[in-house]
Formats: structure tokens, sequence, C-alpha cells
């Protein structure tokens, strides 16, 4: 309660402190000056404290919504959330100020500090650009408050709720996820039915066979109807893809939440690429949490929400063999101590293995994807001291070993700032 009705920002507090410092030594020495200087800062400061409340009551009781439809993706920098104004104007040199504070967990016990302040006069409302570095959860709430254009004072009028928005995994360079095998892919008959197919005949279109043409119906009609099948069968390309977020140690590092961030980004890349190719197909998706299958596009949005949310668990070490399937497409990072086994367990099955290798910090080469960690002016987010942790584990020095089909390793050096 103290906190929300506190009048002063850090500046001001600064000055506020000052004053009465200045006010004392002057009074003490009858500096008369010294004295006047510090009545006049500590009434201009009273004096703005007194008109942000008044605009705060004012405001408390319209109705502002934090608009959070939009999708966020990690990196992207479209405004996809706003703050929807009653379209009421401030007092001069007054302005309106949403402040944004929490944490974006891009593992389950990594998180990045948040705060951003965006503001506007009232008169409409205020995008939200969000630029996150990393996917993940983000639980954040937002402080709407009345403050002076010099960023003396303030007069908080509300405070929204704690929201869990999911940052989702950007797409990357999705022209090395190509396949040009379709034989491998394991094929199933689904029923189709349709409103026309519920009547077994539909209008003639030429071309037709004359000994499927209804002609009892059609001369009911004065129209040439054709009967149909019930039922019709439509052949899918099954598509087996295993996303293996496996690792021994769950404390987190730098190094083991670039890798992981970065293959979600790669796993989405891949399905929209596919799909795009070829929209008929279907994928039966694996995790540590179950079996996805991802059929139409909304299906790959809905499962891009939810991958923002997994993170870094052990190894059930169940396999079970897709049947049916001759073709795998494996996405995991150097921590899948179990990879060896899994591809052992596959012999004889062509795998596509995509992989992420961390090569260092400073790399500069051509085939090296550089992640930027610290922030800078546009991103809004500061690693804990969970970053300063070195890997134990020797992610990146490991190699899954023979495999029959294709390995794509996909090279990631941290750059600091």
């Amino acid at each position: 309660m103290i906190a929300f009705y506190y009048p002063f920002t850090f500046s001001g507090t600064v000055f506020f402190l000052g004053s009465l410092l200045l006010l004392g030594r002057s009074y003490a020495t009858r500096n008369p000056y010294g004295t006047l200087i510090s009545i006049i800062i500590l009434f201009a400061l009273l004096f703005l404290a007194i008109l942000a409340r008044v605009q705060a009551v004012r405001f408390a009781k319209l109705q502002f919504q934090w608009d959070t439809s939009g999708s966020i993706y990690a990196g992207r920098t479209e405004i996809s959330h706003r703050l929807i104004t009653p379209k009421r104007g401030t007092f001069y040199f007054f302005r309106i100020h949403f402040a944004l504070k929490g944490k974006l967990f891009a593992a389950r016990n990594a998180p990045f500090l948040v705060y951003k302040e965006f503001s506007a006069d009232g008169t409409e409302d205020i995008a939200l650009p969000l630029i996150f570095p990393f996917s993940g959860t983000l639980k954040a709430k937002a402080d709407l408050m009345v403050r002076d254009i010099a960023g003396l004072t303030r007069a908080k009028f509300k405070i929204e709720e704690e929201r869990a928005i999911p940052i989702r995994p950007p797409m990357v360079d999705s022209r090395k996820f190509t396949s040009n095998s379709t034989g491998g892919f394991e094929t199933k008959n689904r029923q189709k039915s349709s409103d026309e197919e519920k009547y077994y005949m539909r209008e003639y279109i030429p071309g037709d066979r004359a000994r499927d043409i209804n002609w009892k119906a059609s001369s009911r009609f004065e129209e040439i109807f054709t009967r149909i099948s019930p039922v019709t069968q439509e052949k899918t390309k099954i598509v087996h893809v295993d996303f293996r977020h496996f690792r021994k140690d769950d404390t987190p590092t730098l190094e083991a939440v670039v890798q992981l961030d970065y293959l979600k980004r790669m796993l989405l890349s891949f399905l929209w690429r596919i799909k795009g190719d070829h929209p008929e197909y279907v994928f039966r998706l694996s995790t540590g949490r179950g079996i996805h299958e991802l059929e139409t596009e909304e299906d790959i949005k809905r499962f891009s929400m939810e991958l923002s949310g997994i993170f870094y668990e052990p190894d059930p070490g169940r396999v079970q063999e897709p049947s049916g399937a001759d073709e795998l497409f494996i996405f995991t990072t150097p921590y899948d101590y179990q990879l060896p086994r899994l591809l052992s367990f596959y012999a004889g099955k062509k795998i596509h293995l995509f992989r992420t290798v961390l090569t260092g910090e400073r790399g500069n080469g051509e085939d090296q994807v550089n992640i930027t960690v610290l922030p800078t002016i546009e991103t809004i987010c500061i690693p804990g001291f969970w970053a300063l942790r070195r890997e134990r584990e020797q992610g990146g020095k490991g190699h899954p070993g023979r495999v029959n089909g294709t390995i794509f390793n996909e090279k990631l050096g941290i750059k600091l700032v």
C-alpha cells in the first residue's frame, strides 16, 4: 500500500532528500538563499505530486485494457500487444506510463529479469513492442501510473494481475529443412465424409461415368445426378519427428539454454517448411510430454505455444518404435546422453539428425549462428546470476556415432553483447 501511494520516482526521491538536506544546512547556517531554493524545490515536488494524484484518481474510474491477444515471437520486432486507453488526455507536462516488470523463464530455473516502460499522453492507445532474446514463459504484471515529463513524481492508479504469456520461438532459415524422400513415410487411409456424400449423390460433372448416373432422381428433379460412395478414402503421409529435450543435470547454464532455445526454432522451421511444401503431410511429433498429432497449420500454431514452455528434463528411457515408418527426423542437443542407444535401436531405419553444437563465444564463421545474450537498446531482459554458472556436462563435444542417414550440426556461438 505504501509503495502504491508513494509519490516520487527514484530521481524525485533524490531531489526530495537533497532539498531536505539543503534546507537543514541552510537553516543551521542562516543561509537565506539556500533556504529559499530548498523550499521552492519542495513546493514544486509537492505541487507535481498533487497534480499527478488528481489525474490518477480520475483515470482509476476509467477502463484501461492490456491486450495480450497477439502472439509474441522471440527476437521479432512486430508490435503485437497494446494498451487500450479511454482516450482521455493528461495535463500538460504529464504522461501515462505502462511499466512492465516480471521474469521470462527460458528454462525451468533460468529467469531473465524484465522491466520496461511505455508512455503516451492518453489520447491514443499505447503500442507495446516487446522484444525478447529467447523463447519461454513470461510471468509479468504491469503498473499504470501518471508521471511528469521530468520523471520526478508518479501516481499509480492500477496494477494488472500477473499474466503468464508464452514467448514463441521464431523461425530460422528453413532452406536447410527439406526432404526429397517420399517413400519412407508411413501411409494411412483416412475416411472423409462431406455433406454431399450423406445423400449418396451429387450434381453431374462432365466426365462422370454413365453407369453412375442416378436416372430416377434425375428425372424427378429435372437435373442430372451422379451416384457416389458414402465414404471416400484419402491417403496421408505420416512424418515421424522426435524432439529430444533431455539432459541429466537440470541446473540451468547459459550454454544449455542457448542450445535448447535454438533447437526449438529449428523444429518449428522444419514443421512449417515441410507443411508448406506438402500440405497433405501429417506430423506425429514425440516430446518428453507425449505424442502430438499435427495435421493442420492451426495445430502447428497451437503447438508452438506449448513448445515455449518445454524445457530440459531427464530421458524417460522409453523407446517406442513407430510402426510402418522407415524414415525418422530427430532434433536434439549434445546433452542427449541416450542418443547412441536410441540410434542403435533404430538401426536399419533412415535417420535425419538435426543437432545443435556450441563452438565458442566469439566465432565469426559464415556457417555459425551467433546468439546475443546481454540486453541491447531494443531488448528488455537481463539474465540472472544463474548465467554465471559454468557448464559441467561436455555438451557440444560428444558425437552421436554412426547414423544411417544424414547429420546436420547447427553451429552456435554466444555473443555477450
